[in-house]
């Protein structure tokens, strides 16, 4: 995943939320604005991107757009949510973001998102096996 906000205190709090939840610190990148998340994201794909849209350089409505642009040709998925101290919604659902937050610190409300997002991302486990699957002892 990645964390995109030009704070990094706000980065640095959104990573420990996300690792309390179970996600491995190393699977987290942080990027100050949208053309770092760009960089970061041709590195390596992720399929998460938390971003502010308020940031210098390139902001959160325009790396949103720049991933699905990207995705047209790939064939690939991210999941995107964006956050920010003003109401955006209308321009983050025509950037095609997958959620937006008002940016405000409410644990619960984040947990909530996270745990809706991370159903999203996670990888399916295929289901425990039945007693009628499993094949019986012999002596």
């Amino acid at each position: 995943m990645v964390l995109v906000d030009d704070r990094s205190d706000i980065r640095q709090l959104l990573a420990k939320i996300f690792t309390n939840f179970g996600m491995l610190e190393e699977n987290i990148r942080e990027a100050e604005n949208g053309a770092k998340a760009l960089e970061l994201l041709k590195q390596e794909d992720a399929h998460l991107v938390w971003s502010d849209i308020e940031m210098p350089i390139m902001d959160g409505l325009e790396l949103t757009k720049a991933i699905r642009q990207e995705e047209e040709y790939s064939g690939k998925y991210t999941v995107i949510v964006l956050n920010s101290g003003k109401d955006f919604h209308e321009a983050a659902i025509k950037a095609d973001a997958n959620c937006f937050l008002l940016k405000r610190i409410d644990i619960k409300l984040i947990e909530d998102t996270i745990n809706t997002v991370l159903m999203c991302v996670k990888p399916l486990t295929p289901p425990p096996a039945s007693a009628h699957d499993v094949p019986e002892a012999h002596p």
